[in-house]
């Protein structure tokens, strides 16, 4: 397990009044400058009608822009209005190439194993894939179209399997969104 991390979190509003909560781990004496650095997503701005694949990729790309090296994972979710489906939470190392959730489980480096599902929560922790595949495997205990409950739940699995260091990020955008980066 890799104690020579710390994890940071940082809630802000867009220059368009969009709320944004990013999370994520980096290496120990990194946070505060990582913090500092993605006080520059108050600037992100989208088109007035963002379909729902810029949502997510215009946020990936202004995390990835102003990722460190020291970042090994990131999580953030945004909230714009009027958006008709789920979109708006990305999960991942912001060092990689963004891809949409492909309900696998992925190993990202420095103990980290993520589970990213189409409509979400992603939950990404340290720790090994059985426990990965053990959120996975209990997914169906929680309604997707709850998706508060279904990121609580899986926070109390987490919790109980004695999971120190996670993210779960749950998509800001559509009718049923409960937008939030939980676990730092």
């Amino acid at each position: 397990m890799d104690h020579d991390i710390e994890g940071f979190h940082l809630s802000l509003v867009t220059s368009q009044n969009y709320p944004v909560e990013v999370g994520g781990y980096c290496e120990k004496g990194m946070a505060d400058l990582q913090r500092q650095r993605f006080q520059a997503l108050a600037q992100l701005r989208y088109p007035d009608s963002p379909d729902l694949y810029q949502v997510d990729a215009l946020l990936a790309a202004k995390i990835k822009a102003l990722a460190l090296p020291s970042l090994c994972v990131v999580g953030a979710s945004i909230h714009i209005p009027g958006i008709c489906a789920a979109t708006g939470g990305i999960l991942g190392d912001p060092h990689a190439s963004a891809e949409s959730a492909g309900g696998r489980i992925e190993a990202l480096g420095r103990g980290f194993f993520q589970l990213t599902l189409p409509g979400g929560p992603g939950v990404a922790l340290q720790g090994d894939a059985a426990i990965a595949q053990q959120i996975l495997e209990q997914l169906s205990r929680f309604p997707a179209e709850d998706a508060e409950k279904r990121v609580h739940g899986i926070q109390t699995l987490l919790e109980e399997a004695g999971v120190r260091h996670y993210l779960i990020v749950s998509d800001g955008c559509g009718p049923a969104s409960f937008g939030c980066v939980l676990g730092v």
